[in-house]
């Protein structure tokens, strides 16, 4: 895919408002910028003398500090000095004075001319430095280091600024690699102007300040990049930088040094590898629509300090919109995926988006059938489940082979696949991740196949038929106990709304009795205790139609037992119905059971037929008798 260029300042200007990381920002304040073009003339083709080469690097490095209204320098030239050339001064006021100052940094000044343009072009360069200067400025609090790269026809300054923990990382890099005498140090280019010289000035004196010298006592304690995560507390901060990639670049030339903290009020550095890639995300709350269709209103631009520019508009899926690539991944749930599906197929079929009232144009955008399949896939299992009401409460990716299948066999339902007779009525049970989604299939009036949710469903109502009439009952009476016990989500506000709705009369008690056994046989799968409370309500109700039939005590006296709330005066009542239906082998084994008789509920058991004793199997009461 091709994706159309925009202009940064166009993207930043409608759609980055607020950054991710905190950053400090301030006022360079700076009198004006400095602009070096005047060519000098051309030198002979022998080779300049050094002294004139470190004098013009000198010149050239102390323009853009004499334009700044707040910097003052003392450089020498020739080396006056062991490790330093000499300091740059910065001040808090155009008035310089002891009560306006703020600090004196040491420098390193390198010239190098450069006719064969190796470095001149390059955004970074190495130079190799001696570990023993390197061990002065660990010792002192670090230098601004400097090599003024120039020929015929330019002059770039490249910098670096190091700051203790940093010279720890490069000395720490020389001994493993069991360097004896030097290592490289990377060199940033720097645009020679007063407010850049300013900030890496004032970048130095905050990251020094906060970590003193290399002797002291935090920056021995530099902390790996890898193990941040074992720190409660991470920051960064760049200084007069007004943009969230601005900052990250920042960090990855090493400008910026990142600090942990753990259970102490101390913040320790972090080594970082050299010009390591940082991204700068910005959460963006603005519309992304395609062909007036909105689909997102919240999601984050990246931007990247290698010039990406990416839109994260969920879970699954990146626009890498500066490499022409989509990049979608099945992280989240489906109803997210849908959203997602959907964008990506509306893309398909148009050229532009819109992102914050910024269009963006692409082409060529072609899709792999296999990836196409899966989007369809996906829209068509989320509209049966939103026409059952349902929502499938793990991600896409954790779906096994076979809860593929079960997902897969409902769409092919939907299409035509499998055979939806009219005038009848289906169940199918998908079963995900042990969870169990139960459904109803039929066709509607229109021929159209429509699916139901099998037990929480207002469009449809359970009822039972005697005669001419029909009697309300909950949607769940006949629901088996291996789905009402593995079911994906138990609604109890709709299940006790159910019952509230149910008709309790004379037609209805045995049906309501089964529905109370399936309530007690899906707690004892589920361990969901509401359920056991929801059978007491039901019961309460079929008291009040007829309080003499004896399985409704035995259901009662078997929910308190699983409540272990069996009293002295229930445990008489037991007894006494057991000498009255002592010729009852089936109530005779439940009540034994519930007395922890076990030896009486075994022989009892043993009178029934083999197909009673199939039967009394599937009731709950029989976990009380094995």
């Amino acid at each position: 895919m091709n994706f159309g260029r925009i202009r940064k300042e166009e993207m930043y200007g409608n759609i980055i408002k607020n950054f991710v990381i905190a950053m400090h920002l301030k006022e360079s304040s700076c009198r004006g910028i400095y602009n070096y073009s005047k060519k000098d003339k051309k030198l002979p083709k022998e080779m300049l003398n050094k002294t004139k080469i470190e004098k013009r690097a000198i010149h050239f490095l102390e323009l853009p500090i004499v334009e700044c209204d707040y910097l003052d320098s003392s450089i020498n030239s020739m080396d006056k000095e062991l490790s330093w050339d000499g300091y740059i001064y910065t001040y808090h006021s155009k008035t310089f004075g002891n009560n306006t100052f703020d600090d004196k940094i040491p420098i390193q000044v390198k010239g190098h001319w450069d006719d064969q343009k190796k470095e001149i072009n390059k955004k970074n360069i190495q130079y190799p430095v001696d570990l023993d200067v390197l061990e002065n400025y660990y010792n002192d609090r670090g230098v601004l280091y400097f090599k003024i790269v120039m020929n015929g026809d330019k002059k770039e300054i490249f910098y670096s600024i190091l700051y203790p923990s940093k010279i720890k990382g490069y000395l720490d890099e020389a001994r493993r690699k069991k360097n004896k005498k030097q290592i490289n140090v990377v060199l940033t280019k720097l645009q020679p102007k007063a407010s850049e010289m300013l900030r890496i000035c004032r970048q130095f004196t905050f990251e020094s300040n906060k970590q003193g010298s290399g002797r002291g006592q935090i920056v021995p304690k530099t902390v790996c990049v890898n193990d941040i995560g074992k720190y409660k507390s991470l920051q960064a901060t760049a200084m007069d930088t007004d943009s969230p990639i601005e900052f990250a670049k920042r960090l990855s030339v090493g400008d910026a040094c990142f600090y942990v903290q753990d259970n102490s009020d101390i913040w320790f550095p972090v080594s970082t590898n050299n010009v390591t890639e940082y991204f700068g995300g910005q959460r963006v709350v603005k519309n992304i629509s395609v062909g007036g269709k909105v689909f997102y209103s919240n999601y984050e631009i990246i931007c990247g300090t290698d010039d990406s520019f990416s839109i994260r508009v969920s879970e699954n899926l990146t626009l890498q919109w500066s490499k022409g690539k989509i990049d979608f991944k099945e992280k989240g749930y489906l109803e997210e995926l849908n959203n997602d599906a959907l964008f990506l197929k509306a893309m398909v079929n148009s050229t532009q988006i819109e992102v914050a009232g910024v269009s963006l144009t692409y082409n060529n955008c072609k899709i792999p059938q296999e990836i196409m399949e899966e989007w369809n896939f996906i829209v068509d299992l989320y509209k049966i489940c939103e026409m059952a009401n349902m929502k499938i409460l793990i991600p896409l990716k954790d779906f096994s082979v076979y809860d593929r299948k079960y997902a897969q066999r409902l769409v092919d339902i939907l299409h035509g696949k499998i055979e939806v007779v009219p005038d009848t009525l289906y169940t199918y049970e998908m079963k995900i991740n042990d969870k169990i989604y139960p459904f109803l299939i039929c066709r509607d009036g229109n021929g159209k196949i429509q699916f139901v949710n099998r037990i929480y469903e207002s469009r449809y109502q359970g009822y039972v038929k005697v005669g001419e009439k029909h009697y309300k009952v909950p949607m769940f009476c006949d629901m088996p106990r291996g789905i009402f016990g593995h079911l994906y989500k138990y609604d109890y506000a709709d299940l006790r709304y159910q019952i509230e709705n149910t008709e309790f009369n004379s037609e209805t008690i045995s049906t309501l009795h089964s529905a109370v056994i399936a309530l007690i046989s899906a707690y004892d799968i589920s361990n969901e205790s509401e359920l056991l409370e929801i059978a007491e309500m039901m019961l309460n109700k079929m008291y009040e139609v007829d309080s003499t039939i004896i399985y409704e005590h035995i259901n009662e006296w078997q929910i308190m037992k699983r409540k272990n709330a069996i009293s002295d005066d229930e445990i008489n009542k037991m007894k006494h119905l057991l000498k009255k239906c002592g010729d009852d082998v089936e109530v005779s084994c439940a009540i034994y059971a519930l007395l922890d008789d076990k030896e009486n509920a075994h022989r009892y058991f043993e009178k029934m037929a083999a197909k009673e004793k199939e039967e009394f199997k599937e009731f709950p009461i029989y976990k009380y008798v094995e």
